[in-house]
């Protein structure tokens, strides 16, 4: 009998195979572990399957999904199939360095933990960097996830043990968008983790952004999560964020190039909820807002503007592809 692999690398994806490729490339090409790669998918109708299966590496599995039950259900699949001690997470339009596992398997073996996670870059559709992305520190993370998702490039960074993933029943399938950030609660609130300070994560926003258009669901999906931990933020000094949330929804908008929605919904938030040192909150118009946002240095979404982060080498292996 084959050993089982140290890692199993879970791909959740429908009808993306031009993106899909590169993912695949991050998974394959790690450098130092011993791993397979799952690939779910969730219904395709474009031949991803057999496409996958052309590539002819006895590491990478399909398992496939004849109907679609979206991406917590997806990843669930992939954790049911995985062989590996440590589950690792890659949405099919990002990317890693090729040191990422074998980075993060050495964090946590280090520190002795369950959970790990790395520093991560925000890179657009030609892979040029928005911004820098540092994880948590990890004796604040259980906190910091209270304000908002707070591990950057959210299930593409993450691995974990195996054996916690079934203690906490993996992912909840009545999330979507938000399903990631309720397992890291559940998580860090129950084991440890820790942060390899390295970027070894690449998180790739589109101007088509799964977020843009549905700020509705998105919602509705927070109140059930705030629902859900309202317990664990009562036990904790800093309880859900709901402006930050909304601010959230406006990166996300911001990005997707709707930019005078973005500043909309700052002062919408600013409005509803109490908010300081933020220029939205002084009651200034959309246009006086972003120029004194743009004084400070930042964004109309209030993010820092990169300020000449390093392209790291890794990420040129993706370029054409």
């Amino acid at each position: 009998m084959a050993q089982a692999p140290v890692v199993s690398v879970v791909i959740p994806t429908r009808n993306r195979w031009a993106v899909l490729q590169r993912a695949l490339l991050a998974a394959t090409s790690q450098q130092g572990v011993d791993l397979e790669v799952l690939v779910v998918d969730d219904g395709s109708t474009d031949g991803t399957p057999a496409r996958v299966e052309e590539l002819d590496d006895e590491r990478v599995r399909v398992i496939r999904r004849r109907t679609s039950g979206g991406p917590g259900a997806a990843r669930n699949a992939g954790i049911a199939a995985a062989k590996g001690q440590w589950i690792a997470f890659l949405d099919d339009d990002d990317l890693w360095s090729p040191r990422k596992l074998r980075a993060q398997l050495d964090a946590a073996t280090a520190a002795g933990v369950a959970m790990v996670y790395a520093d991560a870059i925000a890179l657009d559709d030609e892979l040029r960097v928005i911004e820098a992305l540092p994880g948590p520190d990890p004796s604040d993370l259980a906190d910091a996830l209270m304000l908002g998702g707070a591990i950057p490039a959210g299930s593409s960074n993450v691995m974990m043990n195996a054996t916690l993933i079934e203690q906490l029943g993996g992912f909840d399938e009545r999330l979507s968008q938000l399903a990631d950030w309720d397992l890291w609660i559940r998580a860090a609130t129950t084991a440890e983790s820790a942060r390899s300070p390295e970027v070894l994560v690449g998180y790739v926003h589109h101007a088509a952004s799964m977020m843009t258009g549905q700020v509705r669901a998105l919602r509705k999906e927070f109140g059930y999560l705030r629902k859900k931990h309202r317990g664990v933020a009562r036990g904790r000094a800093q309880g859900f964020d709901p402006a930050g949330f909304e601010r959230w929804i406006g990166w996300g908008e911001s990005r997707a190039g709707s930019r005078g929605r973005a500043a909309s919904r700052y002062l919408s938030a600013a409005a509803r909820y109490v908010v300081t040192a933020h220029p939205f909150a002084a009651g200034r118009s959309v246009r006086d807002a972003g120029r004194a946002l743009r004084g400070q240095g930042l964004t109309t979404t209030g993010f820092p503007r990169d300020r000449g982060t390093a392209t790291p080498d890794w990420v040129a292996a993706y370029e054409g592809i």
